[in-house]
C-alpha cells in the first residue's frame, strides 16, 4: 500500500515553519511574496484554467486583489483545466473514491483524494500531494500543541 504521509518530509516542515516564527516583518513578508511568486508560476506553467485567467497580469508577482474569487462550482465545472497534474480526471477521481476498497490508498501513488460534504451546496473533489499534507499536517502538530510544539510530537 503506498501512503501520501512522509515523516522525514513533515519534520522538515515543522522544523521550517518553528524557524519562521523567528523572522522579522519585513523577512516573513520576503517570504510570503517569494512563496505566492512560487505558486503563482506553478498555475500558470501546470493549469490550463489558471495560464488563461492569468494571462492579462504577466508579471511574476500578481497582487492578490486582481485576481478575483473562484468558487468551487467554477473549480469542478472547470476540474480536469485547473488541476496542475494531466493525469488526474474528475471522472477517475470520482470512480477512485466511490471504491471503498480504496479508501485510505494513495491516488496514482502520489495523492490523497477526498470528497468534501458539499456544505456549500457544492460538493469538492480535493488532492493533496506529499508536500501540501506534510504542510497540513506540521500546521495542525504545531498549533494544537504551542507553545511547545515538539511535547506532543506524533500526537494523533
Amino acid at each position: 500500500m503506498t501512503t501520501v504521509f512522509d515523516p522525514v518530509r513533515l519534520t522538515a516542515v515543522a522544523l521550517d515553519i518553528l524557524a519562521s516564527g523567528n523572522l522579522t516583518a519585513a523577512a516573513l513578508a520576503v517570504r510570503q511574496q517569494a512563496r505566492l511568486a512560487n505558486l503563482v508560476r506553478a498555475a500558470r506553467q501546470g493549469s490550463r484554467f489558471y495560464r488563461a485567467r492569468l494571462a492579462r497580469n504577466t508579471t511574476a508577482m500578481v497582487p492578490l486583489s486582481e485576481v478575483a474569487p473562484i468558487t468551487r462550482a467554477d473549480l469542478m465545472a472547470h476540474f480536469d483545466d485547473w488541476v496542475t497534474d494531466p493525469a488526474l480526471r474528475l471522472d477517475d477521481l470520482k470512480a477512485f473514491i466511490a471504491d471503498d476498497s480504496r479508501i485510505g490508498l494513495a491516488y496514482l501513488g502520489k495523492y490523497l483524494v477526498w470528497e468534501s460534504s458539499g456544505t456549500s451546496h457544492q460538493p469538492g473533489i480535493f488532492v493533496q500531494d506529499a508536500q501540501a499534507m506534510a504542510v497540513y499536517d506540521a500546521l495542525e502538530m504545531l498549533r494544537r500543541s504551542a507553545p511547545r510544539p515538539l511535547l506532543r510530537w506524533m500526537d494523533p
